[in-house]
């Protein structure tokens, strides 16, 4: 039972559904614990840690990666060991302090060629490229790039594949080598595209988007920047919890900024506003979800909150459904759960146009629905 949860739960972290994925890992998790089953118990921990830097919770993840290290050494675990000199890399990255970073993916890559463990190697050489690259050391950056790439297309591994030639294409876009870079994230954007992975999607759509402009294709650029926007709003809908939701765009806005800007510089101001204002309308919709308004009253807040958990809660039942395979009774299933989740859409819907019928303003902001550009500026002082 724990090792199907676990499963699934993957499943879902894989199609960026990480709420529901980690609802699932961290059910799997109690019952290791309870079970002192300490191999599943150290890999549970671990993919809980990278969730929670993913979603910008770094302190979290510390712990997580902390507790399954330590496991991993008492038991002799030299995968699990692996699994968090990585981790905490990424960690020591996310923080910015790169020197650190390298130790950890260095150490992890002695170790992973000391046990012919060639993904914790393939990830460990591409981790430190990104790492050196961040550094300036380009030339660095891009040979252990280059050896991470060949090692993935040897194993076949389509994921590990795109994550670098997103690497790769960066390091190029650095060197200002905007063909050479488009050439690399194509190539991972067609492989993405048959697996279905949002996180590495978004930046290889923002990678080719960043190439495109450089080489003064300012539409296309458009296109692809806004194609990355739709990738990380997909998932960030998808996260039940508050702080997740706030945590996961953080260190997204750039991608905002560059396509609104990209837009001013071809005169259209009207879009330009109107993804800076879908940003700024996300930020506040994340302190009203954090209960910081009294713009509504307990009863329309209890009543906003039970209708988005049923919808949520129908969502990840579907999703889990949809994974199975497929017979004539998960079909009955599927079914159901469409109707329940339909039904369940209408009726929040409804509540959002009764409310507005009493507030507009309330339940535009509410919903995220962005004014239009003619409105803000009438609203606006004279010569503001």
């Amino acid at each position: 039972r724990a090792d199907w949860l676990k499963s699934k739960g993957e499943v879902l972290l894989e199609i960026g559904r990480y709420s529901e994925g980690m609802e699932l890992i961290e059910e799997a998790l109690e019952t290791f614990e309870a079970a002192s089953l300490d191999r599943e118990r150290l890999e549970a921990l671990a993919e809980l840690g990278s969730l929670h830097l993913l979603l910008g919770d770094a302190r979290t993840a510390e712990e997580y990666f902390q507790e399954s290290l330590t496991i991993s050494r008492e038991i002799g675990h030299q995968r699990g060991v692996l699994t968090n000199l990585l981790a905490l890399g990424d960690l020591e990255w996310h923080r910015e302090r790169y020197e650190l970073a390298a130790t950890h993916y260095l150490q992890a890559i002695a170790g992973a060629n000391e046990a012919g463990d060639v993904g914790a190697l393939t990830t460990g050489r591409l981790q430190l490229a990104c790492t050196y690259r961040d550094q300036s050391r380009l030339e660095d950056a891009r040979r252990q790039a280059a050896l991470g790439l060949e090692l993935a297309e040897s194993e076949g591994v389509r994921l590990q594949v795109a994550e670098a030639r997103y690497v790769l294409g960066d390091i190029e876009h650095l060197a200002e080598a905007p063909d050479r870079a488009l050439l690399q994230f194509e190539q991972g954007e067609r492989l993405v595209a048959e697996i279905g992975e949002p996180e590495i999607a978004w930046r290889l759509a923002y990678g080719r988007g960043r190439a495109l402009e450089a080489l003064d294709r300012p539409e296309e650029a458009v296109a692809a920047y806004e194609r990355a926007v739709e990738l990380i709003e997909t998932v960030r809908g998808r996260l039940r919890q508050d702080r997740f939701r706030a945590g996961y765009i953080e260190d997204k806005h750039k991608v905002y900024s560059d396509l609104a800007r990209l837009l001013v510089e071809l005169g259209r101001d009207g879009d330009a506003f109107r993804y800076s204002e879908k940003l700024r309308a996300r930020a506040y919709l994340d302190l009203l979800s954090r209960g910081r308004t009294p713009m509504l009253t307990s009863a329309q807040l209890r009543q906003e909150l039970e209708l988005r958990q049923r919808v949520r809660r129908l969502e990840a039942e579907l999703e889990i459904e949809v994974t199975e395979p497929s017979d004539y009774q998960r079909r009955q299933a599927i079914e159901l759960f469409s109707n329940q989740l339909a039904a369940a859409e209408r009726e929040y819907s409804t509540f959002l146009s009764d409310l507005r019928q009493v507030d507009r303003q309330l339940a535009e902001t509410w919903s995220l629905a962005v004014p239009a550009e003619a409105a803000v500026r009438e609203a606006l002082p004279e010569g503001a």
